[in-house]
């Protein structure tokens, strides 16, 4: 015969253990599909497209905003971006959205006090390309700049992640079509 005491370790062990797988299952909302990816969603990208040279100074005034709102770089203050007149556009491959590349010149001052005041090169124009993002949402800018690269440069650099979007050309008067 087994000692009450053993089955009742054993018992606990198993509690504790399904306890713990419980407590360690993600959380998904009812109804909500198993799989790992994310659905993607279908976008009208040449309507986005549209939407975004409808309303890019205003995203452009909010993409400084909040990059000289981030306390990046540290020690020093925006104090002028100046966004260039072509925009890549770049699908998102893991979430269907579609992110506009622009490429900026920034220019910034020494915060007084600070580490950068008597660094010499705080004056120079540095170059680099704005990210600015669509999705369920719409437009929005949070401030992300990277440095240093071109546009076409951050599609290469990020190609794992990103990819050039281009609308298909339409054919007007296409007469010859089978």
């Amino acid at each position: 015969m087994s000692n009450p005491g053993v089955i009742a370790a054993i018992v606990a062990g198993v509690l504790i253990v399904l306890f713990l797988l419980i407590r360690k299952r993600p959380s998904r909302p009812e109804g909500a599909s198993p799989s790992v990816s994310a659905e993607i969603p279908e976008y009208d990208y040449d309507a986005v497209i549209a939407s975004f040279q409808k309303t890019r100074e205003d995203l452009h005034r909010l993409f400084f905003e909040r990059a000289s709102g981030s306390g990046r770089p540290r020690g020093l203050r925006w104090v002028k971006c100046d966004f260039g007149d072509d925009t890549l556009f770049a699908h998102e491959q893991s979430t269907g959205a579609l992110s506009a590349l622009t490429s900026v010149t920034i220019s910034f001052e020494a915060i007084e006090g600070g580490d950068m005041e008597d660094v010499e090169a705080v004056s120079n124009l540095r170059a680099g390309t704005a990210l600015v993002r669509f999705d369920d949402k719409g437009w929005t800018a949070d401030g992300r700049v990277i440095f240093n690269h071109e546009p076409a440069d951050v599609l290469e650099r990020f190609s794992d992640e990103l990819s050039l979007y281009q609308p298909e050309p339409t054919t007007v008067g296409d007469e010859n079509a089978v």
